[in-house]
């Protein structure tokens, strides 16, 4: 291959990467200059060696390229900075070209070319890149065996994921190269397999590509997504890539695109816990809000609400970092601070399209702009709406104190356009194998007569774990006028002793019926049962 040829073909490639194209793009837009019209399958065998995790480097010793030119690559791929190392190798092929104009490479036996999708998971527009969705891109899919058995892998972690429910998948690299990848179902994380070094190399090249990050960025973190439909079951999966000591982490979370339409009589409240919530929901305006921990369930919640306001033809604005799933009947705004879309902005443009109720999901992180959120809320609820509020404390009685914390909020106005919370916590339950327990039950179950405490054992259905499933633990308070007074006048002492202690001793109640265990009772809320 020509020398000259190569330099402005490597020329150009450091242009696009400087541009801000990922690796596999920029391979292929190069490739699309009519000087390379000759060489596609140099080009095609480039990109199916990034698509298959390996190292630009790498790929070239393979196919003879000459050794003087890998120190190239290999410094602009360790240092980052690729960009500027394929100038220099442009430049150093130009010069070179005056004392030998040509360079034998062998692609015999080298696949570059053969279609495939790879495996049965198929995506649905986030696994196209830019180059892909451009008409004038080459109609073949570029693979070779190792890329096919990478898609086959990646693919069936992410089906086994999808069908254990999981809420999260984590390759987590460890000492000596290798991983683990890990599955966090029902709250708790457990550890599937083992994944070797250049699986796992390969498994991580392929993750970015599916989800539009750039592949041969290894030194800073990068968050991108991909929505994949396992048999009937659309997924939107939020990536996470975090440089460490080791190597590459991979979060996954796992978002279903499926529309809820659940209700408030489906989320197994109790009955007195669903008439509360319903006194709630009768209000013609006013503030709603729902906490608990990541994972709580509180989002089910709120949507359940939702949908009661919805029935009512109600006109529902949602304000969400992520929307988790599609509302039928709502108009659903996807925050986005890269392009100014951020909570403050998106209330003020729905308190603009008419709406009955508004729901905010979890603005509330510590953001300097946070009182200005709940502020311009307090207003809405003031003026006729109702604004339901999603939080990440882990009981009433924090969130209350900590918006009472919040820098220029008054106390009245809050305690006066208030309707109520709800808290809730997911619990584990025992699996069917389950065995009772072999310790002496604390005090609080010793008082109960027909307690039937059991403990975790673990059997192939539940992957040893000793759990199958979770059940909801709600405390829902409308708030009425002892509360209010409290609140108004910031008396914390009072508004504890309201609201402190209903989620434990509801729990505490699931241990004596058998369904849950005291390790699970620990776990949740040991510092309460520990006191």
């Amino acid at each position: 291959m020509d020398k000259i040829i190569l330099s402005n073909f490597f020329a150009h490639f450091a242009q696009m990467l400087a541009s801000g194209k990922p690796l596999l793009d920029a391979v292929i837009a190069s490739g699309k200059k009519s000087y390379m019209n000759g060489h596609r399958g140099f080009v095609n065998y480039l990109a199916a060696s990034i698509k298959s995790g390996k190292s630009l480097g790498q790929a070239l010793l393979n196919i003879d390229f000459p050794k003087e030119y890998i120190g190239y690559f290999n410094a602009g791929e360790w240092e980052g900075r690729l960009d500027q190392t394929m100038n220099e190798l442009a430049l150093a092929l130009k010069s070179d070209a005056k004392t030998g104009g040509e360079i034998n490479l062998n692609l015999s036996g080298k696949s570059t070319g053969e279609k495939s999708n790879g495996g049965e998971i198929l995506p649905t527009g986030a696994d196209k890149t830019e180059s892909e969705n451009d008409s004038d891109s080459d109609s073949e899919t570029y693979t070779d065996a190792e890329y096919k058995q990478t898609v086959k892998l990646v693919n069936g972690w992410l089906k086994k994921c999808s069908d254990a429910s999981a809420s999260d998948m984590h390759i987590i690299p460890v000492r000596g190269g290798d991983g683990v990848l890990k599955f966090r179902a029902g709250g708790a994380l457990r550890e599937i397999e083992k994944i070797g070094r250049d699986e796992l190399i390969k498994a991580v090249a392929r993750i970015k590509f599916m989800s539009c990050l750039d592949v041969a960025e290894k030194r800073l973190p990068q968050d991108g997504r991909m929505i994949i439909k396992i048999g009937e079951k659309e997924l939107d999966l939020r990536v996470s890539i975090v440089p460490s000591l080791t190597g590459e982490k991979v979060t996954i979370r796992f978002i279903s695109k499926n529309e809820i339409m659940i209700g408030i009589d489906e989320i197994k409240l109790s009955a007195d816990e669903l008439e509360e919530l319903k006194k709630m929901t009768d209000r013609p305006y006013g503030l709603i809000l729902v906490t608990g921990m990541s994972g709580s369930g509180k989002t089910t919640t709120c949507y359940s609400i939702l949908n009661e306001y919805i029935k009512k033809d109600c006109n529902v604005v949602t304000i969400e970092q992520p929307a988790e799933y599609l509302l039928s009947g709502a108009t659903q705004i996807a925050l986005d601070p890269s392009i100014g879309l951020n909570c403050l902005a998106a209330l003020k443009t729905a308190m603009r399209t008419d709406p009955d109720v508004i729901f905010i999901s979890g603005p509330f992180a510590g953001d300097p702009s946070d009182r200005d959120i709940l502020n311009y809320a307090i207003k809405a609820a003031q003026t006729g709406h109702i604004v339901i509020c999603q939080f990440g404390c882990k009981n009433i009685f924090e969130l209350i104190d900590s918006l009472l914390k919040t820098k220029d909020i008054d106390p009245a106005a809050l305690a006066n356009i208030l309707n109520g919370a709800v808290a809730q916590v997911l619990l584990r339950k025992l699996c069917g194998c389950k065995k009772a327990a072999d310790t002496t039950p604390p005090a609080f179950i010793k008082k109960s007569k027909n307690a039937a405490i059991y403990m975790s054992a673990g059997c192939e259905k539940c992957l040893n774990s000793g759990y199958m499933g979770r059940v909801p633990v709600y405390d829902v308070i409308t708030f009425g006028r002892d509360i209010k007074e409290a609140i108004a006048s910031g008396d914390i002492e009072k508004i504890k002793k309201m609201t402190t202690g209903h989620l434990e001793k509801k729990a505490a109640e699931l241990v004596k019926a058998g369904i849950t265990s005291l390790e699970e009772l620990y776990r949740v809320f040991g510092q309460f049962f520990q006191a």
